[in-house]
């Protein structure tokens, strides 16, 4: 799997969307009440939000193509890098050029690091959630309930992560009660994609 694949995949999905858009018509049905809750955030920080969760929508469609490709190093490679806590650091290390192997390092060394000084990964995912979700990252922007939404959907990335480097490391191709195991833990990746974006709504605040 490539870069150069995934973009020309990407670009003829733009040109069929944009040559079957058509003239807009004459006037736009009535759109449905939105009763999401609003989450009111600083202009550039809801800037930046967005871009995330458009990250996340490249890494999700990065991990289907692998398991197209049945490609389950891949798929465990991406949601190692991108839907971890603290994922905007093993990031970097990616476009610092650092191989999966050495940003799997980084990463151990790092919470080595804070569980001798008894820093906050030195309890587990949730207290992972608290450094790089509520009090480093977005999360403390967000409500308590919005947190735990995102929390959950690191916990479920690094389960699938798990789940899809077994599969690769297995010595026989799985089979179908395995695939769907997997299938079922990408799921609940997108289930709390589905339940935040159902739930709330981004609105920046005037400058």
């Amino acid at each position: 799997m490539t870069l150069c694949l995934r973009a020309a995949r990407t670009t003829l999905v733009l040109l069929a969307v944009s040559s079957a858009a058509g003239p807009a018509p004459a006037q736009a049905p009535a759109l449905p009440t939105d009763t999401r809750i609003v989450v009111t955030l600083p202009a550039g920080v809801a800037e930046r939000f967005r871009a995330e969760m458009r990250g996340h929508m490249r890494s999700l469609d990065d991990v289907l193509f692998a398991l197209t490709d049945a490609d389950y190093a891949e798929a465990a490679n991406v949601a190692d890098v991108h839907w971890d806590f603290g994922h905007r650091m093993w990031e970097a290390f990616e476009t610092q050029g650092l191989s999966t192997e050495e940003i799997a390092q980084r990463k151990a060394e790092m919470r080595a690091a804070m569980e001798a000084a008894g820093g906050p990964m030195g309890g587990g995912a949730g207290a992972q959630g608290g450094m790089m979700g509520g009090r480093m990252g977005f999360g403390r922007y967000m409500p308590e309930a919005f947190r735990a939404l995102g929390q959950g959907f690191h916990e479920a990335g690094q389960r699938f992560a798990v789940a899809a480097r077994t599969m690769s490391d297995a010595t026989e191709a799985p089979d179908a009660a395995a695939q769907r195991s997997l299938l079922g833990r990408l799921q609940e990746v997108t289930g709390y994609c589905r339940a935040c974006h159902e739930t709330y709504r981004i609105v920046a605040s005037p400058e």
